[in-house]
């Protein structure tokens, strides 16, 4: 998983670290990688536009698009002070 906005909060190292418990094959171990990470980021991004108010999912939208995770980061904070 690359540097998401929430990466601060969620480290996806800890996620490795399970994995890595497992008595499985690197290349399972890969696989198993890739689906939790990406549904872990598909899990966020749905509760986080399920709690956005709609005048800010669009341009939570385009900044996650650009991978500003900075904006992106913003735009849900001041989502939540607002809520």
């Amino acid at each position: 998983m690359g540097k998401y906005f929430y990466a601060h909060i969620i480290d996806p190292e800890d996620l490795h670290r399970e994995l890595d418990v497992l008595d499985i094959t690197s290349h399972e171990k890969n696989h198993l990688t890739l689906i939790l990470e990406s549904s872990l980021h598909h899990q966020i991004i749905d509760l986080v536009l399920t709690e956005l108010p709609d005048e800010h999912k669009k341009s939570f939208m385009l900044h996650l698009a650009n991978d500003d995770n900075e904006s992106t980061w913003k735009v849900v904070e001041l989502s939540l002070i607002h809520i």
